[in-house]
C-alpha cells in the first residue's frame, strides 16, 4: 500500500516534469490572441499556484491583459512596414512610433507580471497554494495579533 503511494507520487512528479510551456499561438497568428482567454487562464494559474483569488487582483490582471493586447496590436501594425521612417518632410529618420508604444507596453507587462507573481523568478520565491507555507514565514515565529 505504501509503495503504491510512492509510485503514484513519482509518476505525478514525472508528469509535471514532462510538461512544458505551450507555444503562444498569437506569435505566429496575432488573430489567435484572445484577451478574455488570457485573463481566465492567468487567473486560474494564479489560483492554482498561489491560492490567489482576491477580487482586487482582477484590476491588475485586466491592465496586464490590456497591455498584452496593445503589445500584440503593435506587432500587427509593424508587420511588413519599415521600422525606420522618414519624418519632418523626409529630412529626419526615426523609428516607427509603434516600436515605442510596444516597448512601453512590454515594460508594463513585465511590471504587472512581477506584481502578480507571473515571472519565473516569482515562481521560485512565491508562496504555494494548498496551504503550504513559505519557510520564511515559519522562521519569523508567531505573528502578533
Amino acid at each position: 500500500m505504501e509503495s503504491e503511494k510512492v509510485i503514484k507520487k513519482i509518476n505525478n512528479a514525472e508528469e509535471k516534469f514532462k510538461r512544458r510551456i505551450p507555444f503562444a499561438d498569437w506569435l505566429e497568428n496575432p488573430d489567435a490572441w484572445d484577451r478574455k482567454k488570457f485573463f481566465d487562464e492567468t487567473a486560474q494559474f494564479m489560483h492554482e499556484t498561489y491560492g490567489i483569488s482576491h477580487p482586487y487582483n482582477k484590476n491588475a490582471l485586466a491592465i496586464l491583459a490590456d497591455q498584452m493586447d496593445m503589445y500584440i496590436q503593435c506587432n500587427r501594425l509593424l508587420e511588413g512596414v519599415d521600422l525606420v521612417i522618414n519624418i519632418n518632410g523626409g529630412k529626419t529618420l526615426a523609428q516607427h512610433p509603434a516600436i515605442t508604444i510596444r516597448n512601453n507596453a512590454s515594460a508594463l507587462i513585465i511590471k504587472f507580471m512581477k506584481e502578480l507573481g507571473l515571472t519565473p523568478n516569482s515562481h521560485l520565491t512565491g508562496s504555494k497554494a494548498n496551504g503550504e507555507e513559505n519557510i520564511d514565514d515559519l522562521l519569523m515565529g508567531p505573528k502578533a495579533a
